[in-house]
């Protein structure tokens, strides 16, 4: 078989508008030929990069027509992607035959407080299991109070709902909480991904005609456009942005061929317009604060 082989830069945890050099080796990929992904330059992975990596071995699967093969991958790198399911999740597009050598192997729990495995969302019920452990991951390392966590796990499970209904297709999030002693503080990144119809499509069929490009309808969602009808406000991304302002935290969100990332300090919103084109939505949710301990 003709194969293509590619290879992944160094992004995979450097940001999510940082994917978008994962997405452009999309306009190098043949149909009838498998991808091959050379991730030897890949140092290390944050959720977004999981699940940007999720969507874009799916895609060019669908492409192509061969599952991707992931190679090359440092002992480390290749040892999380095991520990977070990739290759169990996403074993219909994409593979590896490389080994982690027993030594460096991650230690597994069920109730793991640490992270969230790659979780595929196809279901009501897959969203109340992830709704579960993010409430365990939230409570034991962010000082939150109980309003809070409760705002913020109704926030993802309305994310994830959207995957189940108005995207017309299925998705998966990822989540690690990462301690930074530097800073004095523990962070949790939160990624959520599908190929779905995307913010526009969603949109377009309550409110008609909201700009002529992606990053219009993106604006619109932000600022509490929802699919639910004209005149009802709230789809989650205006509760979120309250949120990262009170702990300096960060959101990203893309769809179609375009992107905006709010920063909370100092607040700033950053547009992305013009990216290269990739089905349905992704967004990164990155939370901190103080911790107890």
């Amino acid at each position: 078989m003709q194969h293509i082989e590619l290879r992944v830069p160094d992004i995979l945890a450097s940001g999510s508008e940082s994917l978008e050099s994962l997405y452009d080796l999309l306009r190098n990929i043949q149909a009838g030929h498998e991808l091959r992904l050379d991730m030897g330059a890949v140092r290390w992975t944050h959720p977004s990069g999981i699940i940007g990596l999720a969507a874009f071995c799916r895609y060019a699967s669908q492409f192509t027509g061969e599952r991707v093969c992931i190679l090359g991958c440092q002992p480390n790198v290749l040892a999380y992607l095991m520990r977070v399911d990739f290759f169990e999740t996403c074993r219909d597009w994409a593979y590896t035959t490389d080994h982690v050598p027993p030594e460096i192997e991650l230690s597994r729990s069920v109730a793991s407080t640490n992270l969230l495995e790659l979780e595929a969302i196809h279901s009501p019920e897959d969203v109340r299991r992830t709704a579960n452990r993010t409430h365990g991951i939230l409570q034991a390392w962010l000082d939150y109070g109980s309003s809070e966590q409760n705002d913020l796990i109704s926030i993802l499970s309305e994310m994830c709902d959207n995957i189940c209904e108005p995207s017309q297709d299925f998705g998966h999030v990822a989540i690690q909480r990462y301690y930074r002693p530097s800073l004095g503080h523990a962070e949790v990144r939160i990624a959520i991904g599908d190929m779905g119809i995307g913010i526009r499509k969603s949109l377009e069929p309550v409110h008609g005609n909201l700009g002529d490009s992606a990053l219009d309808y993106i604006r619109a969602a932000l600022n509490g456009t929802s699919r639910r009808g004209k005149g009802i406000r709230g789809n989650g991304f205006q509760r979120v942005q309250e949120i990262i302002r009170r702990c300096k935290g960060r959101l990203f969100v893309r769809s179609e061929n375009a992107a905006v990332r709010i920063k909370s300090d100092p607040p700033t919103a950053i547009e992305y317009p013009n990216l290269t084109f990739f089905p349905g939505t992704q967004v990164a949710i990155v939370l901190g604060q103080r911790t107890r301990i």
